[in-house]
C-alpha cells in the first residue's frame, strides 16, 4: 500500500511551503491568537525559559493546524517534517527564509 504522507513530504513544492507559512502567519495574527501570544509574552517577560514554556507551545499549535491543511499529520511529527522541507528550501528561496525568520521571531530573540 502506498504511503500518501511520504509522497506529500517528497512532493511539497516551494509555493506550497510559502502558502503554508503564510497561513501560519495569518493564523498567528488572528485577534484571539495574537491576544494569547501577547499575554504569554507579557507573562514570560525576558525569561527565555518562560517564553519557551508559555509562548512556544501556542505558536506550535497554530503551525500544527496549518500544516495539516497541506497533507501533513496534525501533530508535532507532521510539523517537524514540514519544517525539515522548508529548511531544505530556504537557502535558495528568500521568501521562505524571511517567512521562517518572521515566525521564529515570535519566540526567539533576534541576534541581528
Amino acid at each position: 500500500m502506498e504511503n500518501v504522507y511520504e509522497n506529500v513530504k517528497k512532493e511539497l513544492k516551494p509555493q506550497a511551503v510559502k502558502d503554508a507559512l503564510e497561513l501560519m502567519w495569518s493564523r498567528i495574527n488572528e485577534p484571539d491568537n495574537l491576544d494569547k501570544i501577547n499575554g504569554a509574552k507579557e507573562e514570560a517577560g525576558n525569561d527565555m525559559i518562560e517564553v519557551m514554556k508559555l509562548v512556544f507551545p501556542l505558536v506550535v499549535d497554530i503551525q500544527v493546524e496549518a500544516v495539516g491543511k497541506f497533507g501533513f499529520p496534525r501533530n508535532n511529527d507532521g510539523l517537524r517534517d514540514f519544517l525539515v522541507r522548508a529548511n531544505e528550501l530556504l537557502e535558495n528561496d528568500k521568501d521562505i527564509s524571511d517567512m521562517l525568520i518572521r515566525i521564529r521571531s515570535i519566540y526567539l530573540p533576534s541576534y541581528a
